[in-house]
């Protein structure tokens, strides 16, 4: 299966690899990502389009001015598991500022909310990765 895979993204080396210089993006984070969003992100008009549908974005559930809670929204299950799991191993790196990232909102909101913020951080750099290189 790995040589199938290896195949696959032959076409997309050059973006399979730039993906892997963000902190704690491994080989497999690299290739579910491009095998998810794909190689051009023409389908998001915005990198909050990217976010939502991967769903990494906080829900809006407000009537009448009236602000409830709300989950992450629902959203690609796959795409959302790989950013979190990688969110999870770049919040023990030492060499970037996604881990000061990380305990500045953990300290205020809870170390799961500033793992998702964490990997929709990481999705927002993906998105810049995959338009501007």
């Amino acid at each position: 299966m790995d040589t199938l895979i290896g195949e696959q993204l032959k076409p997309y080396w050059e973006l399979y690899l730039r993906l892997q210089t963000i902190p704690s993006v491994s080989e497999r984070t690299a290739g579910i990502i491009i095998a998810e969003v794909g190689a051009d992100t023409e389908a998001f008009e915005t990198v909050n389009h990217l976010a939502s549908w991967s769903g990494l974005t906080l829900g809006n559930n407000e009537s009448a001015g009236m602000v409830k809670r709300a989950g992450v929204t629902h959203g690609n299950k796959y795409l959302k598991t790989a950013m979190v799991t990688a969110a999870m191993g770049a919040k023990r790196k030492r060499e970037d500022g996604l881990k000061e990232f990380f305990y500045s909102l953990a300290s205020r909101m809870g170390n799961m909310k500033a793992l998702v913020a964490l990997a929709h951080k990481m999705i927002r750099i993906v998105y810049a990765m995959m338009t501007e290189g």
